[in-house]
């Protein structure tokens, strides 16, 4: 037994090793993590009396790559003689009349197959492979979004699962880092799938894990992750506690008045009533249904409102009527006359220069954006974003579904629609910038021209509210 399986055993002994746990559901996507969660567990599990099965969740998300991660697991399965359970869902058409978020939904979904799954094999607890970096990054997530304790305190060794209570989720990895399980699958010889996503420069994840962590460790703080680990658990168990609260005041039979409970207990009422909905439960709406009653729109179609017991209750409403006056009810021509100029849109104001051959290197301003100008032509159409609509943000390969990049940058549901979209006008429709995102791949100004050269023009925007 190597290192790192004995720290591996003996994690699992001191967590669960009287808790009379034997049979074990794996859920495993085919990456290193769960690779190597599944092949410890299987090496420890005649030591520990462990009875394992196989679980995989195909998203559909990545086509052909996705059937492919999915076949593959299969074959792991057979190899380690261990039964498999497999699930599937498009999450693209799947529920397509509720107002979750993608992540939201697969999240949902894939929980509710492992909780489904765990009761037909009748699993007694069930194995994910979260790890220690996925704990600091899940950190550094919430706190830029600006998550309350309750988000802070991240994942725990062990947890109930969201789709079945009654069901413990266990997370063996949570002390390792990331390398340790490469380093492990490697010094085995364990095979794996990538993910080319995890390399998508558009997703934040990705972004804090391979510039913002290293940033930290290197010129702040070489320990930030143990750091990040040990605040997370000290506010994971202060939210347990007022989590129990709220669950406690709403099953009781006689309570006290919402308005009297602290603002805390509040909070995990209102986020409780929301996920109940399969509502994101953002820290703006969660302070909006606390400190008020009125109804809150949560999507053209949709509002939630706080009844005075506490309960939050959705209700479908009629798209506002069309206004001649509202500028972001339709695309709005933006043409590029001059060196530069401003347009007043709804809420806000486009400004725009053009910058061309200069002595000195303009200066980039707060919140603006640099694009090829000589890919864009002298117009532009200005729009909110509509179904459908794709874009590649600079980095990525390809162009992906609009609605999927807001998901992976977090961007709440109640706000997507009032960003602004630019739209090409020279040739097919592309989408050559979305406020928040990094410009467009095609329309990225050249690196190879210098500031002061006639091959580089630029057409400089950006929003002000």
């Amino acid at each position: 037994m190597d290192p790192f399986q004995r720290r591996f055993l003996s994690t699992w002994q001191h967590h669960w090793g009287k808790a009379g746990i034997r049979r074990v559901l794996v859920a495993v996507s085919g990456g290193a993590d769960s690779v190597v969660l599944l092949r410890v567990l299987a090496s420890i599990a005649s030591e520990v009396g462990l009875e394992l099965a196989v679980a995989h969740f195909n998203h559909c998300l990545r086509g052909k790559a996705s059937n492919d991660d999915q076949a593959w697991v299969s074959r792991l399965a057979d190899t380690l003689n261990l039964p498999l359970i497999e699930g599937a869902a498009n999450l693209e058409t799947k529920d397509s009349a509720t107002r979750e978020s993608l992540e939201m939904k697969a999240r949902r979904l894939r929980h509710g197959f492992l909780a489904q799954s765990a009761l037909e094999w009748r699993a007694e607890a069930i194995a994910l492979a979260h790890h220690a970096d996925d704990q600091a990054e899940g950190f550094l997530i919430r706190l830029l979004r600006g998550a309350g304790g309750a988000g802070l305190g991240g994942m725990r060794w062990q947890a109930p699962s969201p789709a079945d209570r009654r069901i413990p989720l266990l997370r063996p990895l949570l002390g390792e880092s990331k390398d340790s399980l490469l380093e492990e699958a490697r010094a085995r010889g364990w095979e794996f799938r990538e993910d080319a996503s995890n390399q998508d420069p558009s997703i934040l994840r990705n972004r804090i894990r391979r510039e913002l962590l290293p940033l930290l460790e290197s010129d702040y703080q070489p320990g930030i992750r143990e750091i990040l680990l040990r605040t997370g658990e000290l506010l994971s168990d202060e939210a347990d506690f007022v989590e129990d609260r709220a669950r406690s005041w709403i099953s009781a039979v006689r309570r006290t008045r919402f308005d009297r409970l602290h603002p805390a207990v509040q909070r995990a009422v209102i986020r409780i009533e929301l996920w109940k909905l399969g509502q994101e439960a953002g820290f703006d709406l969660v302070e909006k249904l606390r400190t008020q009653t009125a109804p809150v729109t949560v999507a053209p179609d949709r509002t939630v409102a706080r009844e005075l017991n506490g309960v939050v209750r959705a209700k479908a409403t009629p798209p506002p009527p069309p206004s001649p006056n509202r500028a972001a009810d339709s695309s709005l021509p933006v043409h590029f006359r001059g060196k530069g100029g401003r347009i007043v849109l709804v809420d806000s104001v486009l400004e725009w220069r053009r910058l061309g051959p200069q002595k000195r290197r303009a200066r980039r301003r707060n919140g603006e954006e640099w694009l090829n100008f000589a890919s864009i032509g002298t117009e532009l159409r200005v729009r909110h974003w509509r179904s459908g609509d794709r874009f590649q943000p600079l980095g990525m390969s390809q162009a992906a579904r609009l609605q999927n990049l807001f998901v992976n940058r977090k961007v709440p549901a109640d706000q997507r629609r009032q960003l602004w979209v630019m739209e090409a006008l020279t040739g097919p429709p592309a989408i050559v910038w979305v406020e928040g995102f990094p410009p467009g791949e095609r329309f990225k100004v050249p690196t190879k021209s210098g500031p002061g050269t006639a091959a580089r023009r630029i057409l400089a925007l950006r929003i002000v509210r």
